[in-house]
């Protein structure tokens, strides 16, 4: 439960957004190395075999729906899931595990300078950043 959330009154509808706490924060890690061959299902129950519990799993794939030789495993925060980066070996494949890195920045128009959308897609007037 986001203990942020506990702080706003149900009783009334309040447009918000709350930010889970880093304690509260599940782990993601990337596994290299897994064929595209090897279904989601078979990484699954390895891992659960090596006692890592609750997880998910999704399989990374390409602009056309090609798999790639990727896999994104979501994992709670706990002692064992911390374990996951000195594995190197997953039903008999070397393998590399990553923690994930995503770019929490939002993107800028540079044709209107506004938050949250590409110059691609944008629609508002230009807006001159001369001075």
């Amino acid at each position: 439960m986001n203990t942020a959330g506990l702080f706003i009154s149900s009783g009334r509808k309040r447009c918000h957004h709350t930010f889970p706490l880093p304690s509260e924060r599940n782990i993601h890690a990337v596994i290299r190395g897994v064929p595209a061959t090897l279904l989601e299902t078979e990484i699954k129950e390895e891992l659960q075999l090596r006692g890592y519990s609750r997880l998910h799993i999704i399989r990374l794939k390409r602009g056309g729906g090609v798999p790639m030789p990727l896999v994104v495993v979501i994992l709670p925060k706990i002692e064992k899931s911390q374990q996951l980066s000195n594995e190197h070996e997953l039903l008999g494949l070397a393998i590399r595990v990553e923690v994930q890195k995503n770019s929490r920045l939002i993107g800028q128009s540079h044709r209107c300078q506004k938050y949250g959308h590409a110059q691609s897609y944008c629609t508002a007037p230009p807006k001159c950043l001369c001075f």
